[in-house]
């Protein structure tokens, strides 16, 4: 007779949040590729003038409200252990009601401010798509509780099914709305989209948890006898965290806010296509990532044997992308947008997506690092870090006015901003970790280093008989992109086995430390 089988233990933190990257990652993936098919379509029918618009304009609009009125309490709140005082917890779901008073009275003062600094002839159904992106607003933030819930829960399979029917419908009701809108229907059907996608995520969340707490009355804030309707520390987390995000909101979007104030809709429009293109990598695998850690290192204890592995882990990786993505893929940026986008080949694009290859692993590295900092920064930390942002908000203001008269300069200049921000940020982590800056776990070996120089000298070969044979050659183009893959797949070839067992022992070591966690 076997013995008993033992209950299988439950799942660690470090699990939790690798399930967590899989499903952003696959979210992500889902929302990326719809967004770029319904790009595709949007730029047979639209404008330049319409699609900078939308997407640099009432983007713009829309990230800034929710930035600065739900980032600081979210990230309160899942920094906040779990509670298991009834009124704690009370005061809590109360907290998670505070971004839509603040985002209501952000969109009063910025929409506005918006429509004043408008054209004299602004695009056919602006007005329209404001509204329709005010109402979005509105509905996003009245979600968000739940939406905070489900993240602090680790609902991962929740959050994914929510979203990426969210997202489905959004590209479904753009298509209609620029169906049926025609011409006038360019922008409005931004609106509409982004209307159904926030009513989208009301509806779901909201049924979910409505079943979940068997009344959709216990979702309502709760009044709280002889307690603050707010608990104290989260508050002045939040407030802390939020006053740094208004400035982390400047340097995220400040390329957007100078491109949106100084370049004409058309220059907008191509600045558009290169974001969204450019930035493809960073949303699909570099944001569910600094997500992720964001929630592993606010839930786990501060200790070499928990954090160290994870953070070799990826400033090694962000390493290797610092070198890899600059030298191989540049050259490929012209080719590629003559493919996907061939009437803005002459525009400032190419040079954009050329430069957003040095950008994005500059993002990657900032991401993740400014997320170990706001994990677990105390408030005293983080009011020094929002000082130490106000400068770097000087140093990319003064560097965008230098190169504001080329689009790539600005995105040059939010690059700095980045690149200063990350050395903050992994100044503060060597304070707590002086081991963290050591070569032998940071640094690239020399072969890698030796071969990507070699690829880069290929690929850029590559690219100049390309260009002198004519872009319109499919031969020349094979021949271009079949040496770039072979650059490729050596630099993968020669970090396999040079750095193979270095990853290797990190990965051990990280499970090692989440057996641990799992065994006290």
């Amino acid at each position: 007779m076997s013995p008993p089988s033992s209950p299988s233990p439950p799942p660690t933190l470090l699990s939790s949040s690798l399930t967590s990257t899989t499903y952003s990652i696959l979210l992500q993936l889902l929302s990326r590729s719809l967004t770029f098919a319904l790009n595709q379509v949007l730029l047979r029918f639209t404008t330049p003038e319409v699609l900078g618009t939308a997407s640099i304009q009432l983007d713009l609009l829309l990230n800034t409200v929710f930035f600065l009125s739900r980032e600081g309490v979210r990230g309160a709140v899942l920094r906040s252990a779990p509670s298991s005082s009834s009124s704690s917890k009370e005061s809590t779901h109360n907290l998670l009601f505070l971004p839509l008073p603040l985002g209501m009275l952000l969109s009063a003062l910025l929409i506005p401010l918006y429509l004043n600094t408008l054209p004299s002839a602004p695009p056919p159904g602006l007005y329209t798509a404001v509204a329709l992106y005010a109402l979005a607003i509105l509905l996003e933030l009245l979600a968000e509780p739940l939406k905070v819930r489900t993240l602090a829960a680790l609902d991962y399979k929740l959050r994914a099914s929510v979203e990426g029917t969210a997202i489905v419908l959004k590209t479904l009701a753009t298509l209609g709305a620029l169906w049926v809108g025609g011409a006038w229907g360019g922008v409005v059907a931004y609106g509409v989209g982004q209307a159904v996608y926030s009513g989208t995520l009301l509806v779901r969340y909201g049924w979910v948890w409505a079943r979940r707490e068997g009344r959709w009355r216990r979702l309502l804030p709760r009044r709280i006898e002889g307690q603050p309707a707010f608990p104290p520390t989260q508050l002045r987390l939040a407030w802390a965290l939020t006053l740094q995000s208004s400035v982390k909101q400047f340097l995220t979007e400040g390329d957007k806010l100078i491109v949106s104030r100084l370049s004409t809709l058309s220059d907008q429009g191509g600045y558009a296509i290169a974001d969204n293109y450019g930035s493809l990598l960073a949303r699909i695998l570099f944001q569910p990532l600094e997500e992720s850690s964001r929630i592993y290192f606010s839930r786990s204890p501060s200790s070499p044997t928990t954090h160290l592995p994870l953070l070799h882990l990826l400033l090694h990786t962000q390493a290797l992308a610092l070198l890899l993505a600059p030298a191989l893929l540049s050259p490929y940026t012209t080719p590629l947008l003559r493919l996907i986008a061939p009437r803005f080949a002459h525009t400032s694009a190419p040079l954009l997506l050329r430069t957003y290859t040095l950008h994005l692993p500059i993002m990657f590295l900032n991401g993740t690092s400014e997320a170990y900092l706001q994990s677990t920064a105390s408030p005293p930390q983080l009011a020094r870090a929002s000082k130490a942002l106000l400068l770097w908000s000087a140093v990319f203001a003064g560097t965008a006015y230098v190169l504001r008269t080329d689009p790539s300069g600005v995105l040059l200049a939010s690059s700095v901003n980045l690149a200063c921000r990350a050395a903050y940020s992994i100044a503060y982590i060597a304070r707590r970790f002086p081991s963290i800056l050591s070569w032998r776990e940071v640094g690239v070996h020399p072969a890698v280093v030796v071969v990507a120089a070699l690829g880069a000298w290929a690929v850029r070969w590559s690219e100049g008989r390309y260009e002198a044979v004519g872009a319109g050659a499919g031969r020349a183009l094979l021949e271009h992109v079949g040496v770039g893959a072979v650059a490729g797949l050596v630099c993968l070839g020669t970090i396999a086995l040079c750095e193979g067992r270095w990853y290797m022992r990190k990965v051990a070591l990280l499970k090692a430390s989440a057996s641990d966690k799992r065994t006290e």
